[in-house]
């Protein structure tokens, strides 16, 4: 599954990291709407914990996506320095037994 490149589930893939974001800000905003709700109704403390979670949750989740979008570059540019590296140890393998 590592390798299919255009799997849904690929942190790189476009439409993931949509539905992610998408994800993120609805759920912050159904938060939100309850918290306004609790708010309406007088409970104060409730509505003020669901407002500090809504932007909790946003901030962590957005984090979350970034993340998993830096984590398929890290993964891919160890590929490419590892790659260069080991043309560069043959490379020198090479000078020495000449």
């Amino acid at each position: 599954m590592n390798d299919n490149k255009d799997s849904i589930f690929n942190p790189r893939n476009p439409i993931f990291l949509d539905v992610a974001k998408w994800v993120v800000l609805v759920s912050s905003g159904i938060m939100i709407l309850l918290a306004f709700a609790a708010f309406a109704n007088e409970m104060g403390g409730q509505g003020f914990l669901l407002l500090l979670g809504s932007v909790f949750n946003y901030f962590t989740g957005m984090v979350f996506v970034n993340m998993l979008h830096n984590i398929y570059d890290i993964k891919e540019q160890t590929k490419e320095t590892n790659a260069l590296l080991k043309k560069q140890f043959e490379a020198i393998q090479k000078n020495e037994i000449n």
